[in-house]
């Protein structure tokens, strides 16, 4: 298991630094330093200025009025939980809870995997080994529950089964 985890995080690394190279070419990487240069520059004034107040949220610092906006992907900051949440956090059944690397947390509904695929260079390489082990363990977990599920349903056809041949 571990071993295929490290496989596809080498195949996973070699598309993000793809992902990297080819994001909207030098335009798009300088959008993205300009956004982390605005948010360093933001924290600073309000450090100097004692306005500044410490967030347990991880990657608050890209934050902007408790919503983290990268790629095109949406986070919002949870600073109860201290997490950053993507997706529909309603159904709590169909969200998974990374912890991270230094503190805190990602939720994801399982429904946004696609989107979090998309901002996955957001996160340092320790986080994104942690996230890509979160889903690979949700993944089996998910198609044992299913498994068992339809095993319970056969057993009920096979009752069925057994009083129809009565």
């Amino acid at each position: 298991m571990y071993m295929g985890i490290c496989q596809a995080n080498d195949m996973f690394q070699i598309s993000r630094s793809d992902l990297v190279s080819s994001f909207n070419g030098q335009q798009g990487m300088q959008s993205i330093k300009k956004e982390e240069e605005d948010s360093f520059s933001s924290v600073l004034a309000e450090k100097l200025n004692g306005t500044y107040k410490e967030s347990n949220v991880p990657y608050s610092h890209l934050a902007k009025d408790g919503v983290i906006e990268y790629n095109g992907v949406i986070f919002v900051c949870d600073e109860v939980n201290q997490a950053i949440c993507l997706g529909d956090m309603n159904d709590r059944k169909n969200v998974i809870s990374i912890e991270l690397e230094n503190g805190g947390r990602l939720m994801v509904n399982r429904n946004n995997f696609s989107e979090l695929q998309n901002a996955i260079t957001m996160f340092t390489p320790e986080d994104i080994n942690r996230i890509l082990r979160a889903i690979a363990d949700d993944q089996k977990a998910q198609k044992e529950l299913l498994e068992i599920e339809e095993m319970e349903n056969s057993i009920g056809d096979d009752i069925d089964e057994e009083k129809i041949a009565r």
